[in-house]
């Protein structure tokens, strides 16, 4: 091989080393560089809504400290509700303990229509405080339930339901010069419940959201 045909080569290789060099290192500083302001979609919304971290995930019970559901009867459910979360809207934390009672009925048949549905839900022994200022709190509207209730795959006496989330408002006093009282909603989403010849055997709430309202 000619020398000098080699020499000329050998600038062309530490040329290409050196640009790869340069683009691991630019890789590397933009992985540790934050997003600016609205490069996350998600957090964006979170903020806007000045929503609360989930309390519990997915539909596993008792995570995040949340208590499991309790069977009170047949057909007769219970979540106990307790928590002390910051929301911005409320000026730091917020308190509240109460439960959320849930009685379903059974609709017998071998029709479509046939399963075990949510008939109502009921809000008792609500305690609330907004510690900023020492503010009683209190529900303004009994919990419903959205979507309505669905039954499916019911076989063989067996089938799991399921509804939209559950929610209801708590208000209060708001801040010192604020125009508007304390408003925020509580709301699990979605709950389910499996069950066997027209009893529920397991209820499952799933994630608890709390925000603040306009």
């Amino acid at each position: 091989m000619n020398p000098l045909i080699k020499l000329n080569r050998q600038p062309h290789y530490s040329f290409i080393a050196l640009l790869l060099a340069c683009f691991a290192i630019a890789q590397s500083a933009r992985a540790v560089i934050p997003e600016p302001d609205g490069g996350d979609a998600n957090a964006n919304v979170a903020a806007e809504d000045n929503a609360i971290p989930n309390l519990s995930a997915g539909t596993e019970n008792g995570a995040m400290g949340q208590p499991t559901p309790k069977e009170l009867g047949r057909n007769k459910w219970m979540i106990p509700i307790d928590f002390t979360q910051p929301l911005q809207c409320a000026g730091g934390n917020v308190s509240v303990h109460a439960e959320l009672v849930f009685t379903f009925v059974h609709v017998p048949g071998n029709g479509q229509g046939s399963g075990v549905f949510l008939e109502s839900v009921k809000l008792e022994g609500f305690r609330g405080t907004a510690v900023a200022g020492n503010r009683q709190l209190e529900h303004k509207k009994t919990p419903k339930f959205t979507f309505g209730g669905i039954s499916v795959g019911h076989k063989n006496g067996l089938g799991r339901g399921e509804v939209g989330g559950i929610k209801f408002e708590v208000t209060g006093p708001g801040l010192p010069g604020a125009e508007k009282p304390l408003l925020f909603k509580v709301e699990y989403v979605p709950l389910s419940w499996e069950f066997k010849d027209g009893k529920v055997t397991s209820l499952k709430r799933g994630t608890l959201e709390i925000r603040c309202m306009k």
